[in-house]
């Protein structure tokens, strides 16, 4: 059981919550900037909690600070994005095995993937994810949401929307198949730091099913729940300058040699930043 329990915060980390890229019309669009490549620093914090019979709860925190650099290509699909991880550090604090780190010596390669005129992305290639760090770091969860949904073309201030996502993602012998259905509103201008930002504001439903056979037995996990955001785009750089996600799910775990199903809440807040 102590084995179980530590792989376990693998299925919850490949697939942290947020909505995927999209390019949409007049002055919310993806474009190859001007500038050259776009650099984002993107921290990521997941704590959960399973209980377990006899043990109480058992309490977990991950926490992931990411510097990407993004070098965009206009594509036959809408926009190519290759991304190089320039700095990573994971951790993870977990009761029944310490303390685990990941550097970023354990991402190797670039990740390669498309996004298209209606928002939904695709992976061409994946990095190189070795030791700890495949524990914490997911190339499909990266690649679908790193950079926001974009109003469609005709949305005005105060006017709503709805989009969704849905994408399946791998790690450590466990497959998982994440859903994210939102409604998106144009809240308008706001001026940070004397510039003019357009912010986006978001509520969805997301969920979270994973199953797979972890060190001899087999798992599933299930988990739902609400996640709510915002971002501010910049109207005159045409970019994400800012972005925000926080999601509390709930759910249990099923495990062939536990008696009953462990129940289970993740709570994960995503918060990503222009740098330059």
């Amino acid at each position: 059981m102590k084995r179980l329990f530590a792989a376990l915060p693998a299925v919850f980390l490949t697939a942290a919550c947020g909505g995927g890229a999209a390019l949409g019309g007049g002055g919310f669009a993806y474009a190859v900037p001007s500038s050259g490549p776009l650099v984002y620093e993107r921290a990521d914090t997941s704590s959960i909690a399973v209980e377990v019979e006899g043990m109480g709860s058992l309490e977990m925190m991950a926490t992931q600070l990411a510097t990407l650099e993004l070098d965009m290509a206009p594509s036959a699909s809408g926009v190519q994005v290759t991304a190089t991880v320039r700095d990573y550090k994971g951790s993870m604090n977990n009761p029944m095995a310490g303390t685990m780190t990941a550097g970023t010596s354990d991402i190797e390669g670039p990740l390669v993937f498309t996004v298209d005129a209606k928002g939904h992305g695709a992976l061409l290639e994946r990095p190189e994810v070795k030791g700890a760090a495949q524990t914490f770091f997911s190339p499909e969860t990266v690649a679908l949401t790193l950079l926001p949904l974009l109003p469609p073309d005709g949305t005005a201030a105060g006017d709503s929307w709805s989009d969704s996502i849905r994408f399946s993602a791998e790690a450590d012998g466990a497959e998982s198949l994440y859903e994210w259905k939102g409604t998106l509103t144009l809240a308008g201008d706001t001026v940070v730091d004397g510039r003019t930002l357009t912010k986006v504001t978001f509520t969805a439903d997301v969920s979270l099913v994973t199953t797979g056979n972890m060190q001899g037995m087999d798992m599933t996990q299930t988990a739902a729940g609400g996640e709510s955001g915002y971002y501010l785009w910049d109207p005159e750089r045409r970019v994400v300058v800012y972005y925000e996600t926080m999601s509390d799910m709930g759910g249990e775990i099923e495990v062939s040699m536990a008696p009953a199903p462990m129940p289970l809440s993740v709570v994960n807040v995503v918060r990503t930043r222009l740098v330059n």
